[in-house]
């Protein structure tokens, strides 16, 4: 679940004391994502772990069966947005450690593949949420010569006036009612190989050059509908872990998309790069820490078995 802010915050953290036990809702919701986990997630890792990395995103491939087969446990963010944000924080995490706990790979792959319909959510936009709904999506936020240098600046204490940063390799000149995309994704764009639809964030002149007077970039957060004129991809990453999550280059080669498929622009870019900072470090920390208890369960099971 996304909120979306109109400025830049800085993280706050504090105590929140032992965990209270379970609602009855909260434990069944964790029994059935476990269940998820144990019967659909590890015997599908272990199918995809073994294909190559062509094979995994080619259609017919049992990758696919992923996301029907999630749906089918009704947790939808809207679902989540419905209770109080103390439990929905709760069972958010709860999922998230689940299906870490079940394959790495394919937790990212989900919660990437329904980040831009959050993020139209959050904004409010029901054109990209009907745009966005039952596609593949994919948080395009790295490039290859910038890596994911557009998080957060503490800018009084951190940035350095007047020196200008590191545009990158995938830009955005907005003009008029269009936004005009040049450029390259990294590789390792989680679902870039697959995806039909992308949350991007990236530096855009909207007229005036890419920096302010400090030399910060401004920039752009868009929606961007992957089967547009102009765009194309690169092969899927063949890598040694991970192998079920489809990872893989975009190229933009003046890519033309409505401006009103913008969730920020300029002054609330960095507003939106933090909401999805935000999310996606958490889902990250969620999702290991379901790994880091597979892998102790393994080894205990291990270090009992071992003669």
């Amino acid at each position: 679940m996304i909120t979306l802010k109109s400025t830049m915050t800085l993280p706050a953290a504090g105590l929140s004391g032992f965990e209270p036990p379970l609602s009855e809702e909260e434990a069944a919701i964790q029994a059935s994502v476990h269940r998820f986990s144990k019967e659909v997630l590890r015997p599908l890792g272990r199918e995809l772990d073994r294909m190559k990395a062509e094979e995994v995103i080619a259609p017919g491939s049992p990758y696919y069966s992923l996301f029907s087969e999630f749906a089918k446990l009704g947790l939808d963010p809207a679902l989540l947005a419905e209770l109080p944000p103390e439990m929905a924080v709760r069972i958010e995490s709860m999922i998230g450690e689940e299906l870490g706990w079940g394959d790495a790979g394919l937790a990212v792959s989900l919660g990437c593949a329904g980040f831009p319909l959050q993020m139209a959510t959050a904004a409010g936009n029901a054109e990209l949420v009907e745009l966005c709904q039952g596609r593949i999506g994919c948080w395009m936020a790295t490039q290859p010569d910038r890596g994911s240098d557009n998080q957060l600046f503490d800018i009084a204490r951190d940035w350095p006036a007047g020196q200008q940063a590191n545009i990158g390799n995938l830009t955005a000149k907005v003009v008029g009612d269009e936004i005009i995309i040049n450029g390259q994704s990294s590789a390792w764009v989680s679902n870039g190989a697959v995806a039909q639809v992308a949350f991007g964030l990236m530096c855009a002149d909207y007229g005036d050059g890419f920096f302010d007077s400090n030399g910060l970039p401004h920039g752009i957060a868009v929606v961007i509908p992957l089967d547009l004129k102009g765009v194309s991809k690169g092969k899927p990453l063949d890598k040694i872990g991970q192998r079920s999550l489809p990872q893989g280059e975009i190229y933009f080669d003046s890519v033309r998309v409505p401006r009103r498929f913008a969730i920020a622009e300029r002054d609330a870019y960095y507003g939106a790069v933090s909401s999805s900072w935000s999310y996606a470090g958490t889902h990250m920390s969620q999702v290991f820490t379901g790994v880091a208890r597979a892998a102790f369960e393994y080894a205990l099971q291990y270090c009992h078995e071992r003669r």
